[in-house]
């Protein structure tokens, strides 16, 4: 139990760094998965303009990009959407 007036012996750091991520940075496997939601709304985001664009030039890229991405990044959960 800590002396009331007493410094509290400073806890040594080891070289794997067990302390959180700085403020304002996000730890890499957290930063990877933010990363795979977003795309998943950006491919969201693409499926609905397919219908808007139609038959264009720009229509049938969009469609490349979401069936080459839809492999890849699922549909995000519906409480992100």
């Amino acid at each position: 139990m800590p002396v009331p007036g007493m410094p509290l012996p400073s806890m040594p750091s080891s070289p794997m760094g067990t302390a959180p991520a700085m403020p304002g940075q996000v730890q890499s496997s957290g930063k990877e998965a933010r990363g795979k939601v977003i795309a998943g709304l950006g491919l969201e985001m693409l499926r609905i303009a397919i219908p808007l664009l139609g038959n264009t030039p720009d229509g049938l890229a969009v469609v490349e990009v979401v069936a080459k991405l839809g492999k890849k990044f699922a549909k995000p959960a519906a409480d992100l959407q």
